[in-house]
């Protein structure tokens, strides 16, 4: 799992960096592409771990809720 979460980590800073350099103004289409992966790319790894743990039990909901915070956030950086 070392190799997900290192991928999750370097989308995460490309992104970053991409809505930086271009303030917000960015052609559109590979940052939200980007995004959708790799919240995608959280989700399982995140369901993952909740198997290993046995802590199945409302993993969707609290994974729904924190992901919808997540890119509610996101957004309001793609927005500004």
């Amino acid at each position: 799992m070392d190799k997900v979460d290192e991928t999750i980590e370097s989308i995460c800073d490309w992104i970053q960096v991409q809505i930086k350099e271009s303030d917000g103004m960015y052609d559109g289409s590979v940052v939200p592409e980007m995004t959708k992966a790799l919240a995608e790319l959280v989700s399982a790894r995140w369901l993952s771990v909740i198997s290993e743990n046995n802590l199945l039990e409302n993993a969707e909901m609290l994974l729904n809720k924190r992901m919808t915070e997540s890119l509610q956030k996101l957004n309001q950086h793609l927005h500004y």
